[in-house]
This record gives C-alpha cells, structure tokens and sequence, in this order.
C-alpha cells in the first residue's frame, strides 16, 4: 500500500477525448467564416496597394507630362519676348507688345516652379509606396494613356472577375457575409453550450514503492477508463447571456450585411451612370 511509503514512483499516461460536443460544431463554422473573412480582407487591401501604386504612377506620368507642357510654354514665352523686343527696337512693335510679352514670360515662371515640385511630390510617393530607398532613379517607361501594357496580378485579375458578377461579388459584402457566418456559428457554439457534452478519458501508471530510492523491483499497474457527462444545471445567467450576447452580434451582422449590399448596389448603378455619361 501506498500509505506510509518512504519513496515511490509513478510514471503515467493520460488520454482525452470528446464524443459529443453540440458547441464545437458552432465554433468550427465561426473559425471557418473568419479565415474566409481573413482571408478576403488581405486580398482586398493587396488590390488595394496595387490600386494606390498604379494611380501614384499615373500621377506621376501626368505631373511629368504637365511639367513638360510648362516648359514648352516658358520656352515659347522666352522666344516671343525675344522677338517682341527685336521687333521693337526696329520700330515694328509697340512698348506696351513689349511688356505683355515680358508679363507673360514671367507668369509662366511660377508655374514651371509649380509643375516641378508638384512632379517631384509625384515621384517621391511613387517612391514611398514601392518601399524604394530615397534618392533611387525613378524613370517612367510606361507611355501615359497606355492601359494596355499593365497587366494585373492573379489575385487581382481574380478579384476583378469576382466583383463584375454584380454587387453581391464585391469585396466588402463578402467580407460581411463571411462576418454574418462567423456569428451564425457563435451563436450555435454558445447555445450548444448550454446542452450536455460526454467526454471519454483514460489514465494509466505504473506506480512503485520501494524502500530504497532506487531499488524498484517490481511496478505496480494503475489503469482507469471513465465517460463524463458534463451537464450545466446552474450557472448563474452566464450562459443565457453569452446567448444574447451572440444574438445581438448576429443581428448586428446582419445589418451590416444588408447595409453593405446597399451600399454596393448604389455604387454599381452610379458607375454604370457614369460609363454610359
């Protein structure tokens, strides 16, 4: 017997399992639905960064191309000036030929400042958004207008082929699908909760009393095998509000779903207004 003992060992095994759980099915969903809805999230922000990086190139085309315009236009305001002043000191143009001409040229001065720094801002967020280090040459191959020569991603090819089957294939609606599905599932996890659960378990150890610390001669065999019932008689409330609780977060979600979808229908038919404009 154990009871007195000097010294004793006691090497064991312990095993669990559950047979029946009626709130692991409601977490399974709710886990799945937050993986889609994880999952949707990231492919929409990396559109998102591909959006914001093709637009910052853009921007930077048209700031180069406005640049480009601006000088022309210095340079033809320069030349005018030049053959105003000519013509003037030969007595073919009058004095005041002379000072529009010179107002002019020193009109489009600022704007070639504002041109150039409104394209340096372009490149540097350019720069920002592609992680490029400061000071790295930027030069634009793409022609301005040419949409053709941009190919997407997959990922973003597919999103785009995902969102033209109408409203209900955008991003943020699925997103607020998958968000409905999650608390669908929690609220099937916290009323199953309330259910009984059977769980089957086993333990088993070979247990030694020897006299000295070390001299074990034999092992005694200690092996049980249960099945539990664990049924909730009494918790004080806290189960009937973990039910209203996910009640109300479904509701919510549900809101939020039709809230998006509206909101997506509305923005489908104003594109569609814009394109046939």
């Amino acid at each position: 017997l154990p009871f007195g003992r000097a010294n004793q060992w006691n090497f064991g095994l312990s095993a669990s399992q559950t047979l029946f759980n009626p709130a692991l099915a409601g977490r399974s969903t709710a886990a799945n639905a937050a993986l889609d809805r994880a999952e949707l999230v990231l492919a929409a922000e990396r559109a998102r960064a591909i959006l914001d990086a093709a637009q910052a190139y853009l921007d930077a085309q048209l700031a180069e191309r406005l640049l480009i315009i601006a000088d022309s236009s210095l340079a033809q305001a320069e030349r005018t000036l030049t053959e105003t002043r000519l013509a003037r000191e030969v007595g073919n143009a009058a004095e005041f030929d002379l000072l529009r001409a010179s107002v002019a040229r020193d009109n489009q001065r600022p704007v070639v400042i504002q041109r150039r720094v409104q394209r340096d801002q372009a490149v540097l967020r350019l720069r920002q958004l592609l992680d490029l280090p400061a000071g790295t040459v930027i030069t634009l191959v793409t022609p301005l207008g040419d949409t053709s020569a941009v190919a997407l991603p997959p990922f973003a090819a597919t999103i785009a082929a995902a969102g033209a089957g109408g409203a209900v294939d955008r991003g943020p609606v699925r997103q607020a699908e998958a968000g409905l599905r999650a608390s669908a599932g929690n609220l099937s996890s916290a009323r199953g909760s309330r259910l009984p659960s059977l769980a089957l378990s086993s333990d088993y150890a070979k247990i030694a009393f020897p006299d000295d610390v070390f001299g074990i001669k034999n092992f005694l065999t200690d092996w049980t095998v249960a099945v539990r019932v664990r049924v909730p008689l009494f918790t004080g409330g806290a189960l009937r509000s973990d039910v209203l609780a996910a009640e109300a977060a479904r509701d919510d979600a549900a809101l939020r779903l039709r809230q998006a979808t509206e909101t997506a229908t509305r923005e489908a038919e104003s594109l569609e207004l814009e394109m046939q404009g």
